[in-house]
């Protein structure tokens, strides 16, 4: 099983970033309750908002546009493409990309 792992330079304006891309476009992404899903497949649990207050993205049912990654980080607390600041990320944002076996 290959796993990649997308660099982010400069997401935020100051930090980077390095994610496992777990959705390509086309994909279809679901985020019900506490579970994320893509393609149907569970690919971790979600929190409901973080400390800050920011509401995570309650996605029924969405479709990874073309041109753009879904992104999950390693652990239910990381900053990630279920956050709504950040969400489906442009393929033109990400730096290198690195296989993980």
């Amino acid at each position: 099983h290959v796993q990649f792992k997308a660099y982010v330079p400069g997401y935020t304006g100051k930090v980077n970033l390095i994610k496992k891309v777990v959705g390509l476009p086309g994909d279809s992404v679901q985020i019900v309750s506490d579970e994320c899903f893509v393609n149907q497949q569970k690919i971790g649990g979600v929190l409901a908002e973080t400390k800050s207050g920011e509401k995570l993205y309650p996605i029924e049912s969405a479709t990874v546009p073309a041109g753009h990654v879904f992104l999950a980080g390693e652990s239910i607390r990381s900053f990630d493409s279920r956050y709504k600041s950040m969400g489906f990320v442009p393929m033109s944002q990400l730096g290198k990309l690195y296989a993980v076996f």
